[in-house]
Protein backbone atom coordinates (compact mmCIF):
# COMPACT_ATOMS: atom_id res chain seq x y z
CA UNK A 1 0.00 0.00 0.00
CA UNK A 2 1.27 3.65 -0.81
CA UNK A 3 2.26 6.30 1.74
CA UNK A 4 -0.78 8.39 2.89
CA UNK A 5 -0.41 11.51 0.82
CA UNK A 6 -0.16 14.58 3.46
CA UNK A 7 0.39 18.33 4.07
CA UNK A 8 2.40 19.88 6.28
CA UNK A 9 2.40 23.58 7.27
CA UNK A 10 4.02 25.11 10.41
CA UNK A 11 3.17 28.46 11.83
CA UNK A 12 4.15 30.79 14.69
CA UNK A 13 2.81 30.85 18.20
CA UNK A 14 0.33 33.92 18.97
CA UNK A 15 -1.93 34.50 21.71
CA UNK A 16 -5.41 34.59 19.48
CA UNK A 17 -4.98 30.68 18.99
CA UNK A 18 -5.22 30.02 22.67
CA UNK A 19 -7.31 29.84 25.58
CA UNK A 20 -6.10 30.60 29.40
CA UNK A 21 -5.82 26.74 29.04
CA UNK A 22 -5.41 25.60 25.47
CA UNK A 23 -5.70 25.54 21.78
CA UNK A 24 -8.60 26.99 20.83
CA UNK A 25 -10.88 24.67 18.90
CA UNK A 26 -12.25 27.23 16.77
CA UNK A 27 -8.64 27.80 15.39
CA UNK A 28 -8.42 24.63 15.16
CA UNK A 29 -11.15 23.69 12.81
CA UNK A 30 -10.07 26.88 10.52
CA UNK A 31 -6.57 25.99 10.44
CA UNK A 32 -8.15 22.40 9.03
CA UNK A 33 -9.73 23.75 6.50
CA UNK A 34 -7.07 25.76 5.35
CA UNK A 35 -5.32 23.01 5.31
CA UNK A 36 -7.63 20.46 3.40
CA UNK A 37 -7.28 23.30 0.55
CA UNK A 38 -3.36 23.46 0.38
CA UNK A 39 -3.86 19.58 -0.19
CA UNK A 40 -6.54 19.70 -2.65
CA UNK A 41 -3.89 22.35 -4.33
CA UNK A 42 -1.32 20.17 -3.92
CA UNK A 43 -2.31 17.01 -4.92
CA UNK A 44 -5.20 17.60 -6.96
CA UNK A 45 -4.48 20.79 -8.64
CA UNK A 46 -7.93 22.29 -7.78
CA UNK A 47 -8.48 24.95 -4.92
CA UNK A 48 -11.94 25.67 -4.09
CA UNK A 49 -13.09 28.90 -6.50
CA UNK A 50 -12.13 26.45 -9.01
CA UNK A 51 -13.77 23.61 -7.71
CA UNK A 52 -17.24 26.14 -7.77
CA UNK A 53 -16.78 27.50 -10.97
CA UNK A 54 -15.05 24.77 -13.36
CA UNK A 55 -17.10 21.64 -11.12
CA UNK A 56 -20.24 23.29 -10.11
CA UNK A 57 -19.44 21.54 -6.76
CA UNK A 58 -18.89 22.43 -3.27
CA UNK A 59 -18.95 21.26 0.29
CA UNK A 60 -20.47 21.50 3.51
CA UNK A 61 -19.33 20.39 6.73
CA UNK A 62 -21.51 17.62 8.48
CA UNK A 63 -19.41 16.67 11.55
CA UNK A 64 -16.08 17.01 13.26
CA UNK A 65 -14.68 15.49 16.06
CA UNK A 66 -11.69 17.41 18.10
CA UNK A 67 -9.36 15.30 20.14
CA UNK A 68 -6.73 17.09 22.58
CA UNK A 69 -4.07 14.87 22.67
CA UNK A 70 -1.63 15.92 25.12
CA UNK A 71 -1.25 19.26 27.25
CA UNK A 72 -0.06 22.26 24.82
CA UNK A 73 0.01 25.83 26.13
CA UNK A 74 0.83 29.42 24.95
CA UNK A 75 4.47 29.52 26.66
CA UNK A 76 5.16 25.65 25.39
CA UNK A 77 6.73 26.47 22.04
CA UNK A 78 7.84 29.18 19.43
CA UNK A 79 5.28 27.62 16.45
CA UNK A 80 3.57 24.59 15.58
CA UNK A 81 2.67 22.18 12.45
CA UNK A 82 -0.59 21.53 11.22
CA UNK A 83 -0.75 18.68 8.96
CA UNK A 84 -3.18 16.44 6.76
CA UNK A 85 -2.36 13.15 7.65
CA UNK A 86 -4.98 11.11 5.70
CA UNK A 87 -8.16 11.93 3.57
CA UNK A 88 -10.89 9.39 1.98
CA UNK A 89 -13.67 9.77 -0.16
CA UNK A 90 -16.56 8.11 1.68
CA UNK A 91 -20.05 6.77 1.56
CA UNK A 92 -20.86 6.16 -2.34
CA UNK A 93 -18.37 9.10 -2.99
CA UNK A 94 -20.74 12.00 -1.47
CA UNK A 95 -18.13 12.55 1.78
CA UNK A 96 -14.51 13.93 2.14
CA UNK A 97 -13.36 12.37 5.46
CA UNK A 98 -10.15 14.35 6.38
CA UNK A 99 -8.06 13.10 8.96
CA UNK A 100 -5.63 16.18 10.57
CA UNK A 101 -2.75 16.07 13.80
CA UNK A 102 -1.00 19.22 15.31
CA UNK A 103 1.91 18.95 16.41
CA UNK A 104 4.61 21.16 18.51
CA UNK A 105 8.27 19.99 19.91
CA UNK A 106 7.35 16.86 18.14
CA UNK A 107 4.32 15.59 20.42
CA UNK A 108 0.90 15.36 18.77
CA UNK A 109 -1.04 17.56 21.16
CA UNK A 110 -4.68 17.64 19.03
CA UNK A 111 -6.06 15.07 16.57
CA UNK A 112 -8.75 16.00 13.84
CA UNK A 113 -11.32 14.53 11.41
CA UNK A 114 -13.90 16.64 9.53
CA UNK A 115 -16.42 15.26 7.08
CA UNK A 116 -17.42 17.51 4.20
CA UNK A 117 -20.72 16.51 2.10
CA UNK A 118 -20.20 16.95 -1.54
CA UNK A 119 -22.89 19.82 -3.17
CA UNK A 120 -24.26 20.04 -6.82
CA UNK A 121 -24.70 23.85 -7.74
CA UNK A 122 -27.59 25.52 -9.20
CA UNK A 123 -25.35 28.10 -10.49
CA UNK A 124 -26.83 31.24 -9.04
CA UNK A 125 -24.86 34.18 -7.21
CA UNK A 126 -26.16 32.84 -3.89
CA UNK A 127 -24.51 29.02 -4.52
CA UNK A 128 -27.66 27.23 -3.84
CA UNK A 129 -27.00 23.93 -3.89
CA UNK A 130 -28.23 19.98 -3.20
CA UNK A 131 -26.31 16.80 -2.04
CA UNK A 132 -24.36 14.96 -4.79
CA UNK A 133 -21.18 13.01 -5.59
CA UNK A 134 -17.43 13.88 -6.71
CA UNK A 135 -17.19 14.84 -10.24
CA UNK A 136 -15.95 11.83 -12.07
CA UNK A 137 -12.94 13.66 -13.74
CA UNK A 138 -12.27 14.43 -10.04
CA UNK A 139 -12.58 10.94 -8.04
CA UNK A 140 -10.41 9.88 -11.30
CA UNK A 141 -7.50 11.88 -9.44
CA UNK A 142 -7.67 9.91 -6.39
CA UNK A 143 -5.86 6.77 -5.32
CA UNK A 144 -7.00 3.85 -4.85
CA UNK A 145 -6.52 3.38 -1.41
CA UNK A 146 -8.39 6.54 -1.17
CA UNK A 147 -11.68 5.62 -1.81
CA UNK A 148 -14.06 3.80 0.46
CA UNK A 149 -17.27 3.18 -0.60
CA UNK A 150 -18.21 2.09 3.44
CA UNK A 151 -20.71 4.91 5.38
CA UNK A 152 -19.12 6.88 8.17
CA UNK A 153 -19.80 6.15 11.34
CA UNK A 154 -20.45 9.61 12.96
CA UNK A 155 -19.62 9.70 16.89
CA UNK A 156 -22.30 11.90 18.30
CA UNK A 157 -25.23 9.69 18.29
CA UNK A 158 -23.39 6.62 19.69
CA UNK A 159 -21.67 9.07 22.40
CA UNK A 160 -25.28 10.95 22.92
CA UNK A 161 -27.34 7.44 23.87
CA UNK A 162 -24.26 6.82 25.92
CA UNK A 163 -24.75 9.97 28.07
CA UNK A 164 -28.24 9.89 28.41
CA UNK A 165 -28.75 6.71 29.06
CA UNK A 166 -25.55 6.21 31.41
CA UNK A 167 -24.94 9.87 32.53
CA UNK A 168 -26.73 11.61 35.31
CA UNK A 169 -28.90 14.90 34.39
CA UNK A 170 -27.34 17.84 36.41
CA UNK A 171 -29.08 20.71 35.15
CA UNK A 172 -29.81 23.00 31.66
CA UNK A 173 -30.18 26.10 30.60
CA UNK A 174 -31.27 27.91 26.95
CA UNK A 175 -29.57 30.77 25.65
CA UNK A 176 -30.88 32.74 22.28
CA UNK A 177 -29.02 34.39 20.01
CA UNK A 178 -28.37 35.71 16.28
CA UNK A 179 -26.40 34.92 13.75
CA UNK A 180 -23.80 38.07 12.47
CA UNK A 181 -22.19 38.24 9.02
CA UNK A 182 -18.94 38.07 11.43
CA UNK A 183 -20.17 34.22 12.22
CA UNK A 184 -20.76 33.41 8.47
CA UNK A 185 -18.77 32.36 5.29
CA UNK A 186 -19.45 33.44 1.86
CA UNK A 187 -22.64 32.17 1.09
CA UNK A 188 -24.07 34.26 4.39
CA UNK A 189 -24.70 30.68 6.00
CA UNK A 190 -22.95 30.10 9.27
CA UNK A 191 -19.59 29.07 9.71
CA UNK A 192 -18.95 25.83 11.14
CA UNK A 193 -15.76 26.75 12.79
CA UNK A 194 -18.09 29.00 14.94
CA UNK A 195 -19.55 25.72 16.71
CA UNK A 196 -17.20 25.24 18.98
CA UNK A 197 -17.63 28.46 20.74
CA UNK A 198 -21.64 28.51 20.48
CA UNK A 199 -21.04 25.74 22.51
CA UNK A 200 -18.16 26.73 24.81
CA UNK A 201 -20.74 29.99 25.51
CA UNK A 202 -23.83 28.32 26.40
CA UNK A 203 -21.40 26.27 28.86
CA UNK A 204 -20.24 29.09 30.60
CA UNK A 205 -23.65 31.24 30.57
CA UNK A 206 -24.59 28.14 32.53
CA UNK A 207 -21.90 27.78 35.42
CA UNK A 208 -22.15 31.29 35.56
CA UNK A 209 -26.18 31.59 36.15
CA UNK A 210 -25.46 28.34 38.86
CA UNK A 211 -26.65 29.67 42.82
CA UNK A 212 -25.81 26.05 43.93
CA UNK A 213 -22.78 23.64 42.63
CA UNK A 214 -23.54 20.23 43.95
CA UNK A 215 -21.41 18.86 40.94
CA UNK A 216 -18.41 21.10 40.59
CA UNK A 217 -19.40 22.42 37.16
CA UNK A 218 -17.35 25.57 37.95
CA UNK A 219 -14.05 23.73 38.18
CA UNK A 220 -14.37 22.87 34.06
CA UNK A 221 -13.67 26.40 33.88
CA UNK A 222 -10.26 25.57 35.12
CA UNK A 223 -9.58 22.45 33.30
CA UNK A 224 -9.11 21.90 29.65
CA UNK A 225 -11.55 20.16 27.29
CA UNK A 226 -10.17 16.98 26.54
CA UNK A 227 -12.71 16.55 23.19
CA UNK A 228 -15.68 18.34 21.29
CA UNK A 229 -17.50 16.42 18.99
CA UNK A 230 -20.00 17.58 16.78
CA UNK A 231 -22.86 16.76 13.93
CA UNK A 232 -24.59 19.20 11.54
CA UNK A 233 -27.88 19.13 10.07
CA UNK A 234 -29.21 22.32 9.39
CA UNK A 235 -27.58 25.48 7.89
CA UNK A 236 -28.44 28.84 9.28
CA UNK A 237 -28.53 31.91 7.57
CA UNK A 238 -27.52 35.43 7.91
CA UNK A 239 -29.55 37.19 10.90
CA UNK A 240 -31.52 33.40 11.98
CA UNK A 241 -32.56 33.77 15.65
CA UNK A 242 -31.31 30.55 17.12
CA UNK A 243 -31.29 28.98 20.46
CA UNK A 244 -28.72 26.52 22.62
CA UNK A 245 -29.90 24.49 25.17
CA UNK A 246 -27.20 23.22 27.27
CA UNK A 247 -27.39 20.10 29.41
CA UNK A 248 -24.53 19.03 32.05
CA UNK A 249 -24.14 15.89 33.23
CA UNK A 250 -22.24 13.76 34.82
CA UNK A 251 -20.61 10.48 33.44
CA UNK A 252 -18.14 8.02 34.85
CA UNK A 253 -18.24 10.77 37.59
CA UNK A 254 -16.88 13.22 35.00
CA UNK A 255 -18.59 16.79 33.62
CA UNK A 256 -19.73 16.31 29.67
CA UNK A 257 -22.40 18.84 28.01
CA UNK A 258 -24.60 18.65 25.77
CA UNK A 259 -25.49 21.59 23.27
CA UNK A 260 -28.35 20.91 21.12
CA UNK A 261 -28.60 24.14 18.62
CA UNK A 262 -31.65 24.86 17.06
CA UNK A 263 -32.76 27.24 14.33
CA UNK A 264 -35.23 29.10 16.09
CA UNK A 265 -36.26 31.37 12.81
CA UNK A 266 -36.77 28.02 10.78
CA UNK A 267 -39.69 26.33 13.20
CA UNK A 268 -37.10 25.62 15.44
CA UNK A 269 -35.53 22.79 13.64
CA UNK A 270 -32.16 20.79 15.28
CA UNK A 271 -29.30 22.26 13.36
CA UNK A 272 -26.65 20.86 15.23
CA UNK A 273 -25.11 18.85 18.47
CA UNK A 274 -21.86 19.44 20.21
CA UNK A 275 -20.85 17.28 23.06
CA UNK A 276 -17.88 18.66 24.88
CA UNK A 277 -15.89 16.18 27.35
CA UNK A 278 -13.47 17.13 29.98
Amino acid sequence: MNEERMVNMTYPIHTCVFTALQFHGRELLSLAASSEWLWFEYYLNVSLPTLIQEYQQSMVVTAFEIEYTAPFEFFDANQFTASVTKVRVRQNDNIFEFHYEFSANNIVFSRVMICFRLLLLSGDDALTAVPGKVDEKLLQRFLPEEIDSSNIVRAVPKLLNKIETEGLLITESNDLFTLYRHQCEVADQWSFIELPTLASAGRERLIISLDDDPAELRRTMEKPIKSIVAKLSCPFFLFDEGRVRTRAYLLNKQPIFVHHVFNVSRADTLAAIVIESF
